[in-house]
């Protein structure tokens, strides 16, 4: 019985249950239980089917964070006292929109867990045996070198017309790197991590200041490798993460409260994503709108934000208009989707333009 359990609690997140039990006991009761109540089966069964131990938990994040877009919405309202019907902004068939997503949700992880098959215990060690066989300094240099590609790609794209899409994919191939490094650093059980902390701050340095909240990203592939290396927390290192983890909220509740302002400048007051101020400029001028920020500003912000994350809001209004307003497209929209990779317009002259 003993190896049984043990085998079972393998397949599962660690911290799950009490996690979700956690969030159920402070936000699951209230005129939406019901939906609560699907929320957290649907949080159980997908973490579950795409806990892969030893591995990197990209599924599983890919999973959580719609999840989160999913339920968020149905937890807000629970802790505000209001159905869910009266919490949208935009009005629309809510209830409906979050059901589907939620039963959507639960599809989506059974056919990530199809797709990725069963987990390939031999990868671990294989990985880690290559991490290990290099010195640290080594995968620090190919970092370096993915890193000053993806400026010069970076630079390139704002010229490059039909060249931009590749030159930036070209560019976010760095974060490979980086996850390599990271990986190399924490499969080791103690050694110098002075490496990873040099490019984990020149990537969370530069990324304040730019036109989208991009300081997140070093955090979750570093999450995603730290993971993927058996990393041990000790009980330090998890007070210490859950630290972190309340000031990348805090960082992202900031950054809701003077975007639109912030980008407004950054555009030069042109409203285009482009960016016409140099660094020190544009971290003076960030500095300063964080610094005036009020008590009902941030307040709003947090508000805003949780909106921001929950992503049934329009889907609800979609399901009030189609077909009431707009008639059914009956697959267009989609067979579209699939077959415009296959139709070059050198070919195809007659494809329309995406808007």
């Amino acid at each position: 019985m003993t190896r049984l359990w043990w085998s079972w609690s393998a397949q599962v997140p660690p911290l799950l249950f009490p996690f979700a039990l956690a969030i159920f006991l402070a936000f699951g009761f209230g005129p939406n239980l019901l939906f609560a109540t699907g929320a957290m089966i649907v949080l159980v069964a997908g973490a579950m089917l795409l806990w892969r131990p030893g591995e990197s938990p990209i599924l599983l994040f890919a999973f959580l964070f719609q999840w989160l877009q999913a339920s968020i919405a149905i937890f807000h309202a629970n802790w505000l006292g209001v159905d869910l019907g009266a919490y949208t902004r935009w009005g629309g068939n809510i209830d409906v929109a979050s059901l589907l997503t939620l039963i959507g949700l639960l599809a989506f992880a059974v056919g990530l867990r199809v797709g990725a098959g069963r987990p390939a215990a031999w990868v671990g060690p294989i990985a880690r045996e290559q991490a290990l066989g290099q010195p640290l300094r080594q995968w620090f240099r190919l970092y370096l070198v993915a890193w000053l590609v993806a400026v010069v790609a970076t630079q390139l794209s704002v010229y490059s017309g039909g060249l931009r899409q590749p030159l930036l994919a070209l560019a976010s191939l760095k974060w490979c790197f980086f996850f390599l490094l990271t990986y190399a650093t924490f499969a080791r059980p103690a050694g110098y991590r002075g490496y990873w902390l040099i490019a984990f701050g020149l990537e969370f340095i530069l990324s304040i200041g730019g036109f989208f909240s991009s300081f997140k990203t070093v955090f979750f592939f570093s999450m995603f490798a730290m993971v993927a290396a058996n990393l041990r927390f000790r009980v330090r290192q998890r007070v210490g993460l859950v630290l972190l983890t309340v000031l990348l909220l805090y960082l992202g509740i900031l950054w809701t409260a003077v975007k639109v302002d912030y980008r407004f400048y950054l555009s030069g007051g042109t409203g285009a994503q482009i960016v016409t101020v140099d660094y020190g400029e544009r971290i003076a001028r960030l500095v300063d709108m964080v610094v005036k920020l009020d008590g009902d500003e941030l307040a709003s912000a947090v508000d805003d934000t949780i909106h921001r994350i929950a992503y049934v809001d329009f889907f609800g209004k979609v399901l009030e208009r189609v077909p009431t307003y707009i008639p059914h497209e009956y697959g267009a929209i989609w067979w579209d989707a699939l077959a415009r990779p296959f139709m070059p317009r050198l070919l195809f002259p007659e494809k329309t333009a995406v808007n």
